[in-house]
């Protein structure tokens, strides 16, 4: 079995996934991967905002235990295609870093924390789900991701944006920042699982 990771930079609702092979680097795979069941609110806090907090509370518990097990359905079928094509996914890195959010009621003062807390569901939900198709994670801040990369792999940033760019000819349209990250962080996690 070829030993890969998936590399993820989540958005409201939707993440850039990518699977990279160990050594060297290849590209196996690039996708769009969707976050969000069919049903649930996009913009969850939003929504949660125009609502007595008794209500706001149980809104978010429920979206929240639906994207959970969405995300959760969604990375697991990823890993099975994976292996089921004789690809072992070893690791998975992530952009962002899973937090827990504040209190309910300090999210919904913020319009800041409202789009801070719709992120963090979203990197939480796909920790739980790295977990839970154990694979081990590595979650880098996105400001750290090239230079914790090409510490990792023992390159240069000049190396590294000539590897990202090689890995880029590999794939369909569009190869652009989110891939560009996503790809850091399965080269990360592959590095860091060696």
């Amino acid at each position: 079995m070829i030993e890969a990771a998936i590399g993820l930079r989540a958005h409201t609702g939707w993440a850039a996934l990518v699977v990279i092979g160990r050594a060297p680097s290849a590209l196996i795979d690039c996708r769009r991967l969707e976050l969000l069941p069919p049903g649930v609110p996009d913009q969850l806090y939003h929504a949660a905002a125009e609502r007595e907090l008794e209500a706001s509370a149980e809104l978010v518990a429920k979206t929240v235990a639906a994207v959970d097990a969405f995300v959760e359905r969604m990375l697991r079928k990823v890993v099975d295609e994976q292996r089921a094509r004789a690809r072992n996914i070893v690791a998975c890195g992530m952009i962002g870093t899973p937090r827990e959010s504040p209190a309910l009621s300090a999210i919904l003062a913020s319009h800041a924390r409202i789009h801070a807390a719709e992120g963090d569901m979203f990197r939480n939900a796909l920790a739980a789900a790295a977990r839970a198709a154990c694979v081990p994670l590595i979650a880098v801040p996105e400001k750290d991701a090239a230079s914790e990369t090409a510490h990792a792999l023992h390159i240069n940033s000049a190396s590294l944006e000539r590897r990202i760019t090689e890995i880029g000819h590999l794939a369909s349209p569009p190869w652009r920042a989110d891939q560009k990250l996503a790809s850091m962080a399965a080269m990360l996690a592959l590095a860091r699982t060696a």
